[in-house]
């Protein structure tokens, strides 16, 4: 704001010498004095449009720079925004595929205790099985020892009263 107060006194102070140096060099002439003071005050009023137009385009220049730096700004947030966005989707999207091995892990889990449990099985009807062959087989070893053939002590004189002689009947072919 001073800036502009001192740019109003020096448009006055322009009127008032160009002026005041014209009415002195030539007094006679009322009207060649008005017309230097009025050539003053057009000459300040000059100097004055012309600062305010450099302020002007300097200030146009800098609203220009800023605007450019919004708009890069606003373009970064943008882009900003939207890489957010594209890591919220992606954390989704991880967040359902470990969701789902999780389901696969508790399923897979509950298959390895219901194999654990059939193997367990397996393993209580393999001793039970091997029990029974071992119960067999001692059986079976046992009756065998009963079969073996025992000793026996043939008196041969009751065979040798008993020999007959064995007559045979042949019967004629039937047709």
């Amino acid at each position: 704001m001073q800036k502009w107060i001192l740019e109003g006194l020096m448009i006055g102070m322009a009127s008032v010498v160009i002026g005041g140096g014209i009415s002195i060099l030539i007094s006679k002439n009322s009207k060649v004095t008005l017309a230097g003071s009025t050539l003053g005050a057009v000459a300040g009023s000059a100097v004055l449009a012309k600062r305010r137009y450099q302020v002007l385009s300097k200030t146009e220049f800098q609203l220009k720079i800023v605007q450019a730096e919004l708009t890069a700004n606003e373009t970064e947030r943008y882009d900003s925004q939207s890489h957010l966005l594209t890591l919220e989707n992606e954390l989704k999207l991880i967040q359902s595929e470990f969701s789902a091995l999780q389901a696969k892990t508790s399923h897979s889990q509950s298959d390895i205790l219901i194999l654990e449990r059939q193997l367990k099985l397996a393993q209580t009807e393999l001793l039970i099985s091997q029990t029974e062959a071992s119960k067999a087989q001692a059986e079976i070893s046992l009756l065998l020892e009963q079969l073996k053939p025992t000793e026996l002590k043939v008196e041969e004189e009751v065979f040798q009263n008993q020999h007959t002689e064995a007559t045979f009947i042949i019967d004629a072919p039937v047709d």
